[in-house]
């Protein structure tokens, strides 16, 4: 918000710029404010359950397991999703302002992208969570992992490309805006890496499908 309000205020900075590459700094700021709320809003979930107490009372309902995760998992996927549609309207909203109506179309396939990351952040939080019975240590963790990592990949030249990391992936929220891609140079190397969209939304699949899997079955199994 207070960037929105950055460009509201001083629209002549942004004169001479595409569509594309004004709303780039909004886009650019998605991945983060996901990681945040997925560790805050997951990361403790569960853990926080057993280390308070409060699982005796709701665990010992003639509930499964699997249907308690599944709801809190939808408790903090909607309004993740609301978060992330609000975010993308101002931005819309912001740069039709300044162009007349007009808005790359990029920026619904980076809206979508966007889900799945929040699915991929919310499964590995809550996995983190199950595992611990500290709600402050799987918070911290959550942090390291997701807020963290994505400011290393973000400041360090890489020698080989991290496909593999989920916050490297994370980066075709906004790559996919301006249609970045990976640049070698005459031998072959390259030290700005960029993740590739097929790459980027399998692993992220991967890792929201596995992650959250397996923190259903630690939670399924986790004795009060």
């Amino acid at each position: 918000m207070v960037v929105a309000l950055f460009f509201l205020a001083y629209p002549t900075a942004m004169e001479g710029m595409s569509p594309e590459n004004f709303i780039y700094p909004f886009i650019a700021s998605m991945a983060l404010v996901i990681s945040i709320y997925s560790a805050i809003s997951f990361s403790d979930n569960i853990s926080d359950e057993f280390e308070k107490g409060t699982g005796l009372i709701m665990l010992v309902q003639p509930v499964p397991r699997t249907t308690l995760f599944a709801g809190k998992f939808v408790a903090a996927f909607i309004p993740g999703l609301i978060l992330i549609a609000i975010y993308y309207l101002i931005s819309i909203m912001i740069c039709s302002s300044h162009w007349h109506g007009q808005f790359p179309t990029t920026v619904w396939m980076s809206m979508m992208l966007s889900i799945v990351y929040l699915f991929a952040a919310l499964g590995v939080c809550g996995l983190i969570s199950s595992i611990s019975s500290n709600s402050s240590l799987s918070l911290v963790v959550s942090l390291l992992l997701l807020v963290v990592s994505s400011f290393y990949f973000a400041n360090v030249n890489l020698i080989t490309e991290p496909w593999y990391v989920l916050t490297y992936d994370s980066k075709i929220l906004s790559d996919s805006i301006l249609n970045v891609q990976t640049v070698f140079d005459s031998s072959m190397s390259t030290y700005a890496y960029h993740p590739l969209l097929s790459t980027s939304v399998m692993m992220m699949g991967i890792y929201g499908t596995i992650s959250t899997a397996f923190a259903m079955v630690f939670f399924r199994y986790k004795e009060i």
